[in-house]
């Protein structure tokens, strides 16, 4: 399970309610990622804080989850679902998550097998 969160304090607190209930279930918590994070700036790139300070990487931490990342506010989005077409949406930020994810999930679906008794070899047995 993947935890989205925004900057906004309402979000902070719904976010903190959702993580103890995925904790309570015992289900696997891959980490929070902060949606609309910041606006990047069309003509010098600066961050714009429009929904304020993000606060995802310390909510995080107080939440003892771990931080994916954060995804800026991008109008290229938004376009692109309007026209059913979001998976052609490219980013480095994006890349980044992906890649953290594909980790993640690995290393989890590795313990899972490791705790998994063999059932099976992949030996041919010897008759």
């Amino acid at each position: 399970m993947i935890i989205v969160s925004s900057p906004q304090e309402l979000a902070s607190l719904i976010v903190t309610k959702a993580v103890n209930m995925v904790k309570k279930m015992n289900a696997q918590l891959l980490g929070l990622v902060e949606n609309m994070s910041y606006l990047a700036c069309p003509h010098c790139g600066e961050a714009i804080k429009v929904f304020g300070e993000p606060q995802g990487e310390r909510l995080a931490k107080q939440l003892s989850v771990n931080f994916l990342g954060s995804i800026p506010l991008d109008p290229v989005i938004a376009r692109l679902s309007d026209h059913g077409q979001i998976e052609d949406y490219s980013a480095p930020v994006i890349q980044t998550l992906a890649d953290e994810l594909r980790m993640r999930t690995s290393q989890q679906s590795q313990q899972l097998m490791q705790s998994l008794p063999i059932a099976w070899s992949t030996q041919p047995s010897e008759s």
